[in-house]
């Protein structure tokens, strides 16, 4: 019976990290429990990730793009898999949908351990006291929250988060997957610094704000 589940929309290689170190830390790949929703999205081009090892994943629409299924749908089959799972403690994103929060809420009653996952900041965008205090509402029944950063530490506890609530560490990767993607020797070794390239990786979309590191960069050159 798995110990944990975490619950995403679509899996990309971190979320197959995660996965797998939690899996490693809690004692073996039946211990977690990965939820996909689908296997590919309008926001994301990765390529399906496919059969996991190393922990239990399973896509509940195979076959086609989150953004095509109901949200009703989502939450019907989300709470269905997640009872006969009778996991302990669940980990869910996107908690401003309403169908994340009445599956957070079912979850509750039925005497289960309900934790968020998020990077949102308070920086991001406009924030609005009626918005924000709606939101507050959107993170009542959850336990604990794990989150990207300090920022984001932050602002969870500004929506009503105790600090011993908060975990860092959401944004974590397999460095050793990296390193093996990489082909060469980690620094100091390998490519010489002076011939090394500045790579951003992120979507080409505006909220990544890519054109702040493109004027850094440019700052750096002058």
């Amino acid at each position: 019976m798995p110990r944990a589940a975490f619950v995403w929309d679509q899996f990309g290689p971190y979320h197959m990290d995660r996965c797998q170190a939690a899996a490693h830390a809690l004692g073996g790949p039946e211990t977690v429990l990965g939820l996909e929703l689908a296997p590919a999205s309008a926001t994301y081009a990765w390529v399906p990730t496919g059969a996991a090892t190393g922990f239990v994943k399973e896509t509940l629409f195979p076959g086609v793009s989150v953004d095509t299924v109901p949200r009703a749908r989502r939450f019907f089959r989300l709470f269905a898999r997640l009872r006969r799972a009778r996991v302990r403690h669940v980990f869910l994103c996107n908690a401003d949908r309403i169908e994340i929060l009445m599956l957070a809420l079912v979850l509750r009653l039925m005497g289960r351990r309900v934790y968020a996952m998020t990077e949102s900041k308070f920086d991001d965008l406009p924030r609005r006291s009626l918005r924000e205090a709606a939101k507050k509402l959107f993170y009542w029944p959850y336990c604990g929250v794990l989150v990207g950063g300090a920022r984001t530490r932050d602002y969870m506890r500004f929506l009503g988060f105790a600090e011993d609530r908060i975990a860092t560490g959401y944004d974590s990767v397999s460095i050793g997957r990296i390193r093996r993607l990489a082909g060469a020797p980690p620094a100091p070794d390998g490519t010489p610094f002076a011939e090394r390239s500045f790579i951003i990786v992120a979507r080409l979309v505006a909220k990544k704000n890519v054109a702040l590191a493109i004027d850094g960069y440019r700052r750096y050159r002058d």
